[in-house]
């Protein structure tokens, strides 16, 4: 067994406590997360309760209300449940989970991701086995009920409910206005059809038949009209199963817990750098992500990144990485598990072969092509980059003021910039600007730039500066401040919060788009980082802020075969640092600029 026990199960409703109590009983330690404010059908046997009851005993294990991550470690060292209120999961990247399992029972897809955890499962319609989770479990009744899905979708939800004693749909009742309902008869009541069991506000509501009424919503609680806030069972003696973990439930919990430890062996067995398709180096990161420079030239000179007195200078193209090292790459790369490829520079659109570098990249079979840029040459080339199979841009753009821009990339025309970005939107990539905030040089420049995001969907993020080459020469603005900053000024969706690779990202109120933040300096992302890069020259980078120890062109251009490519990079991965140690003493510390890096 791992020594990672910890389960995250999103919900704490009837199903999946049946699962919350099997992994709670075999050693895991169960986290159950939930919304503010849960509406239960069968409270009586959902542990997401301790929301109201602090504490809630079922089937012998007790849940509890916990409210900060140090309650968390307490409840459990009690032996008991922890229930959290966090329905964007944004624990997880403090918890570090084996495996989240989505228990919601939504019918849809509601924010979950394969790569949130090592080992991820999903209950029920609406995910898809393969890409939004490792597996999903068929929650439909019947022969399947409980199965395991490795591709594909579990049944649809038909909206009908099972079938007892010929009864179906009428067994649920519903809200017929909206308003505060008052319990007349609760959970364990016999009732006679057209017996009044609630009222909503003054409105009663009637019992749809006789029976028992096995799931009714917390007393006191606000309802829409048209939600479901009751149901009946025909069988007037099932009273003792109120009380207890369904059946369906238990059939469910056993096709997670096995899925559970078929893919948790799997991790063992592939010895956790091979996971699911997944590249893992040895501190367990995912590496799906790739960044390969194509050229140090650049047609700006950007004060944090070039000497004043640079020039770009025609390229020995026997000493760069021609487009079949980078075909090569890519495909090499495609079968460890990279599904992401960006391309930098330096600028890389002034590659000549740039589209069909692109073209070739996708007939790889990687999907995820990118690049980074600073969109001078974007306007013209957006069309070709676009049917080539780009999939989106980061454009580096650290102000919107013409004068300010002039300066910091020394002699920059902004309309060019601002003219790419408006056709790239147009052509639908994806787009994100990145931008760096100097002291005394461009921190009025945040605000607007944050703007962007209210007006269009985009991202702008905020990346801090890095003390590499030219930048050392400069100070960085925290993001922390820029984040007090942006909170003051607009405000911040509390609803919203994701984290991508090395970005956290947030939503303004009433935006489009959204605000990143990349913090390498003041907020040490490394636990999230995701990717590998490859200089111009060919050179391996662990890491930003390492210089490279491998040539991989020099392999490339004496016929080194595919698995030969694969080993090298797989020994690279498995050397990444587990932190790039920036303002540390550090002996293998980079020392180029941004542009012989590809930063």
């Amino acid at each position: 067994m791992m020594e990672n026990k910890i389960v995250v199960v999103r919900g704490g409703g009837d199903l999946a406590s049946g699962t919350i109590n099997r992994l709670h009983n075999m050693g895991f330690k169960v986290l159950v997360l939930e919304i503010e404010n849960p509406n239960f059908i069968r409270r009586k046997v959902c542990y997401g309760q301790a929301v109201y009851e602090d504490e809630f005993l079922l089937e012998g294990a007790v849940s509890k209300r916990a409210d900060s991550l140090e309650e968390i470690k307490n409840i459990w060292a009690e032996g008991k449940i922890p229930v959290y209120i966090d329905p964007c999961m944004k624990i997880l990247s403090e918890l570090k989970p084996i495996a989240v399992v989505d228990a919601i029972i939504a019918k849809k897809n509601l924010g979950m991701k394969k790569n949130i955890a090592p080992v991820t499962i999903a209950l029920g319609p609406g995910f898809e086995a393969g890409k939004d989770a490792d597996a999903v479990i068929e929650t439909q009744r019947g022969h399947n009920l409980g199965r395991i899905i490795f591709e594909g979708y579990a049944a649809e939800n038909t909206g009908i409910p099972g079938i007892i004693k010929g009864y179906g749909k009428e067994r649920v009742i519903h809200a017929p206005v909206s308003g505060k309902l008052k319990i007349v008869h609760d959970i364990g009541s016999v009732v006679q059809k057209d017996e009044i069991i609630a009222y909503i506000d003054e409105v009663p509501v009637y019992a749809s038949l006789t029976g028992l009424i096995r799931g009714m919503i917390r007393d006191g609680s606000i309802v829409e009209k048209g939600l479901k806030i009751s149901d009946i069972d025909p069988r007037e003696e099932e009273l003792k199963n109120c009380y207890t973990i369904s059946d369906k439930a238990r059939t469910i919990s056993g096709g997670v817990a096995e899925a559970l430890f078929y893919l948790m062996n799997r991790l063992l067995v592939e010895k956790q750098w091979w996971t699911g398709g997944r590249m893992k180096d040895n501190y367990g990161r995912d590496i799906n992500y790739l960044r390969i420079s194509l050229t140090e030239n650049c047609n700006l000179k950007c004060i944090y990144c070039l000497p004043e007195d640079f020039i770009s200078k025609k390229c020995d193209e026997t000493k760069i990485l021609s487009e079949e090292n980078v075909l090569s790459i890519a495909a090499a790369a495609k079968e460890m598990g990279i599904n992401k490829i960006r391309l930098t520079g330096g600028e890389p659109l002034l590659r000549k072969d740039i589209v069909s570098i692109i073209s070739g990249i996708k007939k790889t079979g990687i999907n995820e092509i990118y690049i980074t840029t600073n969109g001078v040459l974007l306007s013209e080339k957006i069309k070709s980059l676009c049917e080539a199979g780009l999939s989106g841009i980061n454009v580096s753009l650290d102000t919107l003021d013409e004068k300010q821009f002039r300066e910091i990339t020394r002699g920059g025309k902004i309309s060019k910039v601002l003219e790419g970005i408006e056709k790239a939107c147009e052509n639908g990539l994806k787009v994100k600007i990145n931008s760096v905030i100097i002291k005394g040089i461009n921190e009025d420049a945040v605000k607007n730039l944050a703007e962007l995001t209210l007006k269009k969907d985009l991202d702008v993020r905020f990346i801090e500066l890095m003390p590499v080459g030219q930048g050392r020469k400069f100070t960085g603005i925290k993001n922390e401040e820029i984040y007090n900053l942006l909170q003051n000024l607009f405000q911040f969706q509390n609803e919203y919060f994701e984290i991508k690779g090395v970005t956290k990202y947030y939503k303004l109120k009433s935006s489009i788009g959204k605000v990143g933040f990349i913090s390498p300096i003041n907020s040490c992302f490394c636990d999230t980082c995701n990717k590998i890069r490859i200089t111009s020259d060919g050179n391996i980078k662990r890491c930003l802020n390492i210089n490279g120890h491998i040539n991989i062109k020099k392999y490339l251009d004496d016929g080194a075969d595919k698995e030969t490519i694969k080993s090298i990079l797989k020994n690279e991965i498995l050397k990444k640092p587990e932190k790039h140690l920036f303002g540390k003493e550090n002996d293998d510390e980079e020392m180029k600029n941004m542009n012989q890096i590809g930063g």
